[in-house]
């Protein structure tokens, strides 16, 4: 959103409204192209007139004039420009939107420009289609009004520029995929706990797994129990499986501790799953 301080009713106004205007088109051209428009020009009259002209009037206009002319409480000249107001709901002047209304010249380009701006990514600056595909977006109106006319060497070197374009993108996208994994890795080492195990701890190891005709509400995730041998790091543990001497090393958060004598009550953990639930 683009910010900008303007002159209305004699006293300072802080206005929003979003940029749309095509790249390399001045506000002298729409200016220009709003007053050469024949939708347009009655309206822009009677805006700097501040006289709201009869229904009569415009009955022969074309159907944009038209639908200005029931908007015209909301017209306002900004810049030499047609504009129209949107009130905040609480009626805060500083809060108020305005919306260029576009001439018939520049509708196709500033619906291209709208529709890219949209597709923007905050991180990498990119347009989504564009990271995709490695070329720019071809909108429904390209292919019905065509392509500007390009040279013949053009078409000779667009396969290189396509793929110097995607290595470029790519090479982007994966610096900041990696810039946002080390900031996740940063937030996760600032909030995860210490360990709370030591050697010799039993715990139970969380290893879901499906088997075919049972259902998944009657299987336990749990395997076990287990005993520690030692932690190897903040993240991970050597463990033994005390039914069958099973030695895995394991991340830390698949385990949970194993209630002291549960080892002994329940050798069968489905039977344990059983117990607990009932």
């Amino acid at each position: 959103m683009k910010r900008s301080k303007i002159r209305m009713s004699e006293s300072t106004v802080d206005v929003n409204w979003t940029k749309v205007i095509p790249d390399g088109v001045t506000e002298e051209e729409m200016h220009n192209a709003q007053v050469l428009d024949e939708n347009l020009m009655p309206i822009i009259v009677a805006v700097q007139e501040r006289r709201r002209p009869e229904f009569q009037e415009i009955a022969g206009c074309g159907p944009k004039t038209r639908a200005l002319w029931y908007q015209f409480n909301s017209l306002v000249i900004h810049r030499k420009l047609l504009y129209r107001r949107f009130e905040h709901p609480t009626g805060q002047k500083e809060k108020e939107e305005l919306q260029l209304i576009v001439p018939s010249k520049y509708v196709q380009s500033t619906v291209k420009a709208y529709h890219e701006q949209l597709g923007v990514q905050e991180p990498s600056s990119l347009f989504t289609y564009e990271v995709m595909f490695g070329a720019p977006m071809r909108t429904p109106l390209d292919l019905d009004r065509g392509e500007p006319p390009r040279q013949e060497e053009m078409h000779k070197m667009y396969p290189f520029w396509v793929r110097r374009t995607m290595q470029d993108i790519h090479e982007t996208v994966a610096h900041m995929s990696k810039k946002a994994a080390k900031r996740m890795k940063e937030y996760y080492d600032r909030t995860a706990p210490l360990a709370p195990f030591k050697e010799g701890d039993k715990v139970y190891l969380y290893y879901p797994r499906r088997k075919k005709g049972i259902s998944t509400k009657l299987l336990t995730r749990w395997e076990g129990p287990y005993v520690i041998l030692n932690i190897l790091n903040d993240c991970n543990a050597r463990i033994k499986n005390l039914e069958n001497n099973k030695v895995v090393i394991v991340h830390i958060d698949r385990l949970a501790k194993c209630p002291e004598g549960d080892e002994n009550k329940h050798t069968d953990l489905t039977s344990a799953w059983l117990s607990y639930a009932t």
